[in-house]
């Protein structure tokens, strides 16, 4: 039987001052001694304890895949786009007008079809049926958010290495979406299929 890998490692990226959850900590000690696959974990500067597992960790897993990690949360992501717009083009009234466009994203975008021909690439279509894929494009409820942001400093350079292509006075948006209940579903059809006590999903098995 697979066993947990011994030599994973574990970083804090926090200051040694600050007050930490002991409990977040405890399962995060806890998941990387049970869990299998894992080669690397991450404790960020927002880590809290959750039901099981904490929030606010990155585990790197190597072959297996672990949903309850994520738990309902599967399929929310948060991403930034450069955008062409120039410094002047969102300052004062005129960015409240850019923001504007961001409103009104609660639709469904375009035909199944054409979602299902967006979705896929080099042959291969990750649509996951029209339930879920009408909600492609769309924010989401709660925390989740789309906003206009423009660089005031950058610490490296857009041509250095270890840049992030963004430069001062860049505009860029910031997306934050959620899985519109998807991940949700994941992880139900996850505990029903009598998964729920392993300890992950191998990479290419049926779950």
């Amino acid at each position: 039987m697979p066993q947990p890998n011994p030599n994973c490692t574990i970083s804090i990226l926090a200051h040694t001052r600050l007050r930490r959850d002991a409990l977040s900590l405890t399962q995060l000690a806890t998941a990387v001694r049970t869990l299998l696959g894992l080669i690397h974990a991450v404790a960020q500067p927002d880590l809290h304890s959750g039901t099981k597992y904490p929030i606010g960790a990155v585990f790197v897993s190597k072959a297996w895949i672990h949903p309850p990690l994520i738990g309902g949360d599967i399929g929310c992501g948060m991403a930034w786009y450069k955008s062409s717009l120039s410094r002047n083009a969102v300052d004062g009234e005129r960015g409240k007008r850019v923001a504007d466009e961001l409103r009104g994203l609660e639709g469904a975008w375009r035909s199944q079809q054409e979602r299902e021909t967006w979705l896929t690439d080099g042959g291969d279509c990750c649509a996951t049926g029209w339930q879920w894929d009408a909600a492609l494009g769309t924010i989401g409820a709660d925390s989740h958010f789309a906003e206009v942001q423009m660089v005031e400093a950058a610490a490296v350079s857009a041509g250095e290495d270890g840049g992030a292509g963004l430069a001062e006075d860049d505009v860029v948006r910031l997306v934050h979406s959620r899985s519109r209940g998807y991940g949700g579903d994941m992880l139900r059809r996850y505990a029903a299929d009598g998964v729920q006590g392993r300890l992950g999903c191998w990479r290419g098995s049926r779950e």
